[in-house]
């Protein structure tokens, strides 16, 4: 099984939670992004590859949420 198929996984919860903190983020991530480079789709691109780090890493980020 790879990687990307382990993170979240079917669990409908871990997606929700995913996708509001997505909606959440998303504009300030991407707005950050926009300070240090040209272009609006560098910007786009970077946002994007930090939420999908975060998605591949979910199920162990909310778990040490939970532990906290």
């Amino acid at each position: 099984m790879s990687k990307r198929s382990e993170s979240i996984g079917a669990d409908p919860e871990l997606h929700l939670e995913f996708a509001k903190m997505y909606e959440n983020f998303y504009q300030k991530i991407y707005m950050y992004a926009l300070q240090g480079v040209s272009s609006e789709q560098d910007a786009a691109d970077i946002a994007a590859d930090v939420f999908e780090a975060v998605w591949m890493n979910f199920k162990e980020l909310n778990s040490k949420k939970l532990k906290s």
